[in-house]
C-alpha cells in the first residue's frame, strides 16, 4: 500500500493506492505523526479511491480500526474523513469500531462530501 501525504490549509491529505495491507496503514499513520507540518487535532482527509480493498480481510479491517484507536492520542483525536466507494462497507465497519466523541470519523463516497464535512466541523469550531 502506497500513500502520498501533504498538509495544506490546515488539513492533512493522505491519498492511498495499490493493494491494501495493515503494514501500509501503520506506515501511513507513522508518517502523518512525524510530518513537520502536521499538528495534532488537525482534520485528516484520507482518500482511498485508488486503493485495492480486495486484499484486505474483515480481520485486517478490525486491526486497522485498532491501529487508529492506538493513534488517537498521538494524532490529537483529529477528525478523519475517509473517501472510498469500493471499500465503503469495510470502512463503515472500521468506523463503528473507532468513532469516539473526541475523534469523529466520517466515511464519504466523494472527496467533495469529505471536504464539506471538514468545513462544517471548522465552522462549528
Amino acid at each position: 500500500m502506497q500513500h502520498d501525504l501533504r498538509v495544506e490549509d490546515g488539513v492533512a491529505f493522505l491519498l492511498t493506492s495499490g493493494p491494501a495491507d495493515l503494514d501500509g496503514w501503520i506506515v501511513m499513520h507513522e508518517a502523518l505523526i512525524a510530518h513537520g507540518d502536521y499538528r495534532p487535532g488537525m482534520p485528516i482527509l484520507i482518500d482511498h479511491s485508488a486503493l485495492d480493498w480486495s486484499t484486505l480481510s474483515a480481520d485486517a479491517v478490525r486491526s486497522v480500526g485498532d491501529l487508529v484507536v492506538r493513534c488517537d492520542e498521538a494524532e490529537g483525536w483529529s477528525p478523519i474523513a475517509v473517501v472510498t466507494e469500493v471499500g465503503y462497507g469495510l470502512a463503515r465497519m472500521a468506523q463503528a469500531q473507532v468513532s469516539d466523541v473526541r475523534r469523529p470519523v466520517r466515511i464519504c463516497r466523494t472527496r467533495a462530501e469529505a471536504l464539506g464535512w471538514i468545513e462544517e466541523l471548522r465552522a462549528a469550531g
